[in-house]
């Protein structure tokens, strides 16, 4: 299992913990798109040039533009209204408490492992 996979399931985890069923948090569709989430996040973090130390210590404490972009980002992926509704704010929560605890060598492979895909 790759290193974006197991990150995907933290935040499957951070889902469930949230009181969305096991059955879907841990679906394979919403895990490819956590996965897509990761991927756009890493790009956005490039586009910034941020390295992976910078990404790591703005991840600790996302600011008012990174929260609105992740809000989007998972907008984006999740196109069905009634999802949205359902996981989003939960995903959020879950990407928000997984960046505050990652650790910086994680970041570094979570970065060179987006750049293969």
């Amino acid at each position: 299992m790759s290193f974006i996979q197991e990150n995907a399931n933290l935040v499957a985890g951070g889902l469930e913990k949230r009181n969305i069923e096991k059955r879907v948090a841990f679906d394979p569709a919403i895990l490819y798109i956590i996965v897509q989430i990761i991927v756009a996040l890493v790009e956005l973090y490039n586009k910034c040039n941020q390295t992976p130390k910078q990404a790591h210590a703005s991840m600790k404490s996302l600011n008012i533009l990174e929260r609105w972009y992740l809000r989007r980002v998972i907008r984006k992926h999740i196109d069905d209204t009634e999802m949205q509704d359902y996981i989003g704010g939960k995903m959020f929560d879950s990407f928000a408490e997984l960046g505050a605890t990652v650790t910086e060598e994680e970041v570094v492979k979570i970065f060179e492992e987006a750049q293969t895909k």
